[in-house]
């Protein structure tokens, strides 16, 4: 900020512009936003808390916990720390997110939880020993559990789409994703490629990401966009002699080409253009239960219909 400023043309000479000076500024700010929390929120009888896992680059595991709470019909969300997991297990996960909202809201409000909302991954779910398990044992059994519809959404979809064709898709658009995005070389021969045919270049997309149906749809629609592109690029790659992408130039042009990928490609676009607008409005801030289930009965309409053109 210190920097922003002086780009700014301010002076604000060297007294802050150290680690000692930001970490007394991020103190002081927390210490702030704490009491904030903490007064808007006194006075609310319930609430909520939303949490998740995450890895740090020092690959150690964090819980980052939020808390939910409605006054005078306005929903709320509140984050209350990133705080670290001595160990990711049950017991583990449990304490990080109690100390958490203590910390943040005064040890009392652990008595006003009356919902937790996470993934459905089995330590936050397990009916014997899982998070909620003992979020009941310890706070009150009458808390209740929300699994995160979002990731719900996507191990739905990746238990459906198990099959040949797909893996096939997803070998293709991975593989691709690599061989331009690790060489610059052959990202340069493509966008050659892209002049060739006159066409603005677009390169191939990752697959993989935190919005998984979205990324996957972008990346579909990136293969079609330069579907000529790519594919003139990997023949002039096979013809030339002991090419060293030689076979794998072989083997992605055997897949752009087979008719089941491709049929299968454009059949996937059209499901997971319907599944990321769900996708996308589970997301929204200001969804509720009735309205997370308005959308998934206009997806299920709208999927029918396609199994109707489709078929």
């Amino acid at each position: 900020m210190s920097s922003l400023d002086v780009m700014k043309g301010v002076e604000v000479g060297e007294t802050y512009r150290n680690d000692k000076a930001c970490r007394q500024f991020i103190t002081a700010i927390s210490e702030v936003e704490r009491e904030r929390l903490q007064n808007e929120t006194s006075d609310n009888k319930f609430i909520s808390i939303v949490s998740d896992g995450s890895t740090d680059v020092s690959v150690i595991e964090n819980e980052i916990v939020y808390i939910r709470s409605a006054r005078e019909g306005n929903v709320k969300i509140y984050f209350c720390s990133l705080e670290e997991v001595k160990k990711a297990d049950a017991a583990g996960i449990y304490n990080a997110i109690t100390h958490s909202v203590s910390e943040a809201m005064g040890p009392e409000s652990l008595g006003k939880v009356v919902g937790f909302a996470a993934d459905g991954a089995s330590v936050n779910t397990g009916k014997s020993n899982g998070v909620i398990v003992k979020l009941r044992e310890n706070l009150s059994p009458s808390i209740v559990m929300i699994k995160c519809l979002v990731h719900r959404l996507e191990l739905a979809f990746k238990e459906a789409v198990k099959c040949k064709a797909h893996d096939s898709l997803m070998t293709l658009l991975g593989e691709l994703y690599k061989m331009y995005h690790k060489s610059p070389l052959q990202r340069t021969n493509l966008k050659k490629a892209f002049e060739t045919l006159g066409t603005a270049p677009v390169m191939p997309l990752r697959i993989g990401g935190t919005r998984w149906l979205s990324h996957t749809l972008r990346a579909i629609q990136s293969l079609w966009k330069s579907y000529s592109a790519i594919k003139l690029h990997l023949n002039q790659i096979k013809a030339t002699p002991n090419h060293r992408f030689g076979p794998k130039a072989k083997a992605l042009s055997q897949l752009m080409t087979s008719k089941s990928v491709v049929f299968y490609g454009h059949f996937l676009q059209d499901i997971l253009a319907t599944l990321s607008n769900l996708s996308l409005q589970l997301q929204q801030r200001d969804s509720s239960i009735y309205t997370c289930h308005e959308q998934l009965k206009v997806t299920i309409t709208s999927l029918q219909k396609l199994e109707t053109i489709l078929w």
